[in-house]
């Protein structure tokens, strides 16, 4: 048997596993900072849909319908197909009125589930990096001691 090629393979087999768990390790640091730190890493365009902005202010403090559901976690319910006399029927044309109070809470609480989000890619991330890592690990390992066999 050749060793000159066989231990090529293992030196190289090394190599690729110390570069994938050097790029693993830097993803496990980002995602470990994303937990510590999540105002650093998210999205600002997240965090501007759930901010106190004028605009909600300066529309009367109204929202349509469609945005109350978008805003609220209740399913969407079906109209009857036929309506009897004196029924009033809502459409997503009319406004639905919420206070100050009410808005501010649904944005707190859209917030919270946002940084929640983030906290859990983060940690899924984690996840998938330390296995990352493992193999890398072992795969390093196993054909290092391979290379020092060979070289005896």
């Amino acid at each position: 048997m050749n060793h000159g090629r066989f231990q090529t393979y293992a030196f190289s087999v090394c190599f690729l596993s110390l570069i994938c768990g050097s790029f693993a390790t830097g993803l496990f640091l980002f995602y470990f900072v994303k937990i510590i730190a999540p105002d650093t890493t998210i999205n600002p365009n997240v965090l501007a849909k759930y901010s106190f902005y004028k605009s909600l202010h300066e529309s009367n403090k109204y929202l349509p319908v469609i945005a109350l559901k978008a805003l609220s976690n209740n399913p969407a319910t079906a109209q009857p197909k036929a309506y009897a006399e004196g029924d009033t029927v809502i459409t997503s044309q009319q406004p639905l009125y919420l206070d100050d109070k009410e808005i501010k809470i649904r944005k707190l609480k859209l917030l919270e589930l946002a940084y929640s989000n983030h906290k859990f890619i983060a940690i899924q991330g984690i996840i998938i990096q330390s296995i990352a890592i493992l193999i890398c690990s072992i795969l390093f390992l196993v054909h290092w001691r391979l290379t020092k066999k060979l070289a005896i």
